[in-house]
């Protein structure tokens, strides 16, 4: 298992957080997410407020499965991952935390990824995988503030 994690402050109420967590909004701040045009729940979604509840799934270009964990509104949000890949089998939790402060939110992505076997987790965790990945994590949180701060 790999864990990475990177934090922001965002000058922001930890609704406006909260309501870029669904995964439909997602790919609107993960640039990374964005290249996945084909997007469908495959859980009945009958309500906005359906989208953060626990076993809601999404599909992303028909192998990149994101499923509720758990959710606790304006608090946290934790996301299942499993995608098919050449490598194998790869999945994973990402963890969407919101901690209010004084002045704005702190905002927390912790992602935990698990291998199929450890030549898998070698290859991934190398150094230069390891750059690029913590590179998309700065990247995603700088993109939520943009886009959050820009709104107010």
């Amino acid at each position: 298992m790999i864990i990475k994690e990177k934090s922001i402050v965002i000058n922001t109420s930890p609704e406006m957080i909260w309501e870029m967590l669904s995964s439909d909004k997602i790919p609107e701040w993960q640039p990374y997410m964005a290249k996945n045009k084909r997007r469908q729940y495959i859980t009945k979604i009958n309500e906005p407020e359906d989208k953060y509840k626990s076993g809601t799934t999404m599909l992303f270009d028909g192998d990149c499965h994101y499923k509720v964990l758990e959710s606790v509104k304006n608090r946290q949000i934790v996301y299942h991952i499993y995608e098919k890949s050449f490598l194998g089998n790869l999945g994973g939790k990402i963890f969407y935390l919101i901690e209010p402060l004084a002045q704005g939110c702190k905002f927390t992505i912790r992602q935990e990824m698990y291998f199929p076997n450890k030549f898998v987790e070698t290859l991934v965790g190398n150094p230069i995988t390891m750059f690029w990945f913590n590179n998309q994590l700065k990247s995603n949180v700088e993109s939520l503030k943009n886009i959050l701060e820009k709104s107010l």
